[in-house]
């Protein structure tokens, strides 16, 4: 079973493997990278308009399947 507490400030692991980069991470790297990431502290400002809205509703799409933002354009 792979863990799902933090590993690190900087992230964790789904028990699907996934890595899932925290708030505090995100905050360091200054911008939003535009995938959609599930702790995202900058409300998607990068992500496309129509999934930014969705997400903003809904949560991240990691946050359901793991798809990426790239995956449903």
């Amino acid at each position: 079973m792979i863990p799902t507490t933090p590993q690190s400030e900087d992230y964790y692991f789904t028990e699907e493997g996934m890595v899932i980069f925290t708030a505090e991470f995100l905050k360091k790297r200054g911008s939003c990278c535009g995938n959609g990431c599930l702790h995202c502290p900058y409300n998607y400002d990068n992500v496309p308009e129509h999934l930014r809205a969705r997400f903003l509703k809904n949560g991240s799409p990691e946050s359901h399947n793991g798809s990426a933002v790239s995956d449903m354009l």
